[in-house]
């Protein structure tokens, strides 16, 4: 992929259980194995970017997000990955892992 171009992002999979209201999202990303973000947020808080919205019920889902990778971008490989949780991060919702790398 190349820098100052557009991405889309898909994800597809199936939600193990209904996400509600409090459900955690833990966001992870990594630059050439080192970690350069991490941060936990509320899911449904989150949703909107990728034009969903809480209550998701619990089955297939599939996202598609087309987002600008800016010029200033470092070249290199990002690996994200992110996993939700009950409210309580008792039980485990869904999890995904995507890789990028940026010429």
């Amino acid at each position: 992929m190349y820098r100052g171009k557009n991405l889309t992002v898909k994800a597809s999979g199936t939600l193990l259980k209904d996400v509600e209201a409090g459900a955690k999202l833990f966001l992870t990303v990594k630059y050439n194995s080192i970690t350069i973000l991490k941060e936990e947020a509320d899911l449904c808080d989150q949703l909107p970017n990728v034009d969903l919205s809480c209550p998701l019920k619990k089955g297939p889902l599939n996202v598609a997000k087309e987002v600008e990778i800016t010029s200033q971008v470092p070249q290199g490989k990002y690996i994200v990955t992110a996993d939700v949780y009950t409210e309580s991060h008792k039980e485990v919702i869904t999890c995904m892992e995507g890789t990028a790398v940026f010429h």
